[in-house]
């Protein structure tokens, strides 16, 4: 019998206007539009999960706001009935995003790691991000556009997620989390850790159950099982869900939860709604990769402000969907 599959992420590419440095997926402004996901590859897709019963759909990047062709795979979602959420650091949430969010009713989700702006600056390697980030979700907050935040742990916020949770709940933010840090891409390189380098390590115990992240370097079960890839952005998602690869990583996630290995292998550890681990870019390592003064691992001379990257989305989008 195929599988079914519920949810699905949807990494766009790694073209992102903040360079985190625990980013699970290495993005920055420095990453080429090659690593894009085609759209005609996203659309294809789309259409083969919503054959598999898919219900719900993440998109995610680097910064999805910044991917050309984002507004016609929202619509192409919207179409198919799907409940939609974007993951981003909403810099570059316009009044243009404002008014097709609010139209197709699509859900946003961000990360805010402190209510202090140095601190969240630091972590985003990115100065003004937090008065950004916070004055775009205040203002889908004004529209009625459910927003759930994500408050990352990490070396910089250590003690201080309580407070920051109890600081976003004050301003009318209902669906605010901690989340624990993940050793996947960039955090990787920040903390290796010599002692437990099993890649499993830090999954949930659930990603191989009716779920799948599709990205420009291939499918996965989860977006963080990144060593455990189980088919190409081409290969036919029926194809994937009923191949040799998912069914091994099925059954090594089985017996490490049968083990013990996992303490997060609950029933409901993972969904893909506001409560379960999600796919942001802080909810992965911890940033100790930098000084704590000044900006550690910030952007180089290929970075890209967010008002140029903003620019270039509206001239792309539009000219894919016919808007002057």
């Amino acid at each position: 019998m195929e599988r079914r599959l519920d949810f699905m992420w949807v990494e766009v590419g790694g073209v992102c206007n903040l360079r985190c440095a625990h980013c699970y997926s290495d993005s920055g402004p420095g990453v080429e539009r090659t690593r894009d996901l085609a759209i005609q590859t996203i659309l294809a897709r789309l259409g083969e999960a919503h054959e598999l019963g898919l219900r719900a759909i993440q998109f995610i990047g680097g910064e999805p706001l910044s991917y050309p062709y984002l507004a016609e795979a929202i619509r192409a979602a919207v179409t198919r009935g799907l409940d939609v959420e974007v993951f981003t650091n909403a810099t570059l949430l316009d009044e243009w995003w404002l008014d097709l969010l609010e139209r197709e009713r699509i859900r946003l989700a961000c990360s805010v790691y402190s209510s202090d702006p140095l601190v969240h600056d630091r972590i985003t390697n990115h100065h003004g991000s937090h008065e950004s980030t916070m004055a775009a979700i205040r203002a889908a907050a004004r529209r009625g556009i459910r927003t759930r935040i994500a408050v990352i742990e990490v070396d910089q916020n250590m003690g201080t997620t309580g407070d920051t949770v109890g600081w976003l709940r004050a301003q009318g933010f209902a669906e605010v989390r901690v989340d624990r840090r993940r050793k996947v891409g960039r955090g990787r390189d920040c903390q290796p850790d010599a002692t437990n380098d099993d890649p499993l390590d830090g999954l949930c115990g659930r990603c191989h159950l009716s779920r799948l992240a599709l990205t420009p370097f291939g499918v996965f079960p989860c977006v963080f099982a990144r060593s455990h890839k189980v088919g190409e952005p081409s290969d036919s998602l029926h194809d994937v869900l009923d191949g040799s690869q998912l069914r091994e990583f099925s059954a090594a996630m089985e017996r490490r939860c049968d083990q013990g290995n996992n303490a997060n292998c609950g029933p409901d550890a993972c969904p893909p709604d506001s409560s379960g681990c999600s796919p942001d870019v802080p909810c992965s390592p911890d940033n100790t990769c930098g000084p704590d003064e000044g900006w550690p691992c910030g952007p180089d001379s290929k970075f890209v402000s967010a008002s140029a990257m903003r620019d270039d989305r509206n001239d792309r989008t539009h000219a894919v969907l016919g808007i002057s």
